[in-house]
């Protein structure tokens, strides 16, 4: 994603993430973002890493990039009382894109690919076009071995992987397959575990349903039996959450239906019951007069 000089010049050891995010709440089903500060020759700069993960390329990528950079830009003179600074981090803007359905990224890559103007007038207006570009790492064009190829930490190349293969692939246990080094080495390191946890909440959450359990439990069980019992739990407590919450609708509705509009307490008190708790109210309703004979 960065290579030539420009990789030389930043002071990968010095990389520390900073907390926070700067996409918008509408946005963030789609993607996620991390802001990192380093040095750049010495100076200040920050490298802000955008996942964007959607079916097709945002043609506007430039200008949100331009308004997240401005917020982190604001933000930098706001935490420097007076006297300001008079110069601003550089910031490296990178977007890392996935999409399920395999469309490749065709996005201007630049703030100036997206002015109303012919090659004549942006030639003609020179510097007066706004330039302001991102680096983008087009996972759809990349398979498992060209990932490999790029001589990544174990973390990052895991991270990209599933980026990039679990989303509507029942072919995903193929695919772990071949980066179990990396998958070893990503659960043994220290702060293994809660990266683990991550990965296969991951891998459930997202993955196509259709993917064989016996294939994935069987990927586990080369990381170990707690590897293999810390997937295999998140993924039942998932199902049994999914399971309270088709009863609640459930319920929910039927009351509704019955008695009208339900006041406060009904929700509240709905939301912490036990799966089997719900099982028996559901049954209640059929017989009951008002809500206090459900709940009794």
């Amino acid at each position: 994603m960065v290579s030539g000089p420009a990789a030389e010049w930043i002071e990968w050891d010095e990389l520390e993430l900073l907390p926070g995010t700067y996409v918008k709440k509408s946005l963030r089903q789609r993607e996620s973002d991390l802001l990192f500060r380093t040095r750049v020759k010495g100076r200040d700069a920050r490298l802000y890493l955008l996942a964007e993960h959607q079916s097709s390329p945002d043609s506007l990528m430039p200008l949100r990039l331009a308004e997240y950079m401005v917020c982190i830009w604001n933000e930098f003179v706001d935490k420097h009382p007076p006297p300001k600074p008079k110069r601003l981090p550089l910031i490296i803007p990178v977007v890392v894109y996935y999409g399920p359905d395999g469309r490749r990224w065709n996005a201007p890559l630049d703030l100036g690919g997206l002015m109303d103007l012919d090659d004549q007038a942006r030639a003609g207006l020179g510097d007066l076009v706004p330039r302001s570009r991102y680096l983008l790492d087009d996972l759809n064009t990349v398979d498992v071995d060209a990932l490999r190829a790029r001589h990544l930490s174990a973390n990052a190349l895991v991270t990209l992987t599933l980026l990039r293969f679990t989303p509507g692939n029942p072919q995903l246990p193929a695919v772990l397959e071949k980066i179990l080094p990396e998958l070893r080495v990503l659960y043994h390191d220290p702060g293994g575990i809660h990266r683990w946890e991550c990965v296969a909440a991951y891998i459930d959450i997202v993955g196509d349903e259709q993917i064989s359990e016996p294939a994935l439990a069987a990927i586990y069980d080369q990381l170990g039996p707690e590897a293999k019992e810390i997937a295999m739990t998140l993924a039942e407590r998932r199902r049994a959450e999914g399971r309270v919450e088709g009863r609640v609708d459930t319920l929910v509705e039927l009351l509704s239906d019955k008695f009208g509009p339900l006041p406060a307490w009904v929700n509240e008190t709905i939301s912490t019951a036990t799966i089997d708790t719900l099982r028996q109210w559901t049954k209640n309703v059929l017989r009951a007069d008002n809500l206090d004979e459900v709940f009794a």
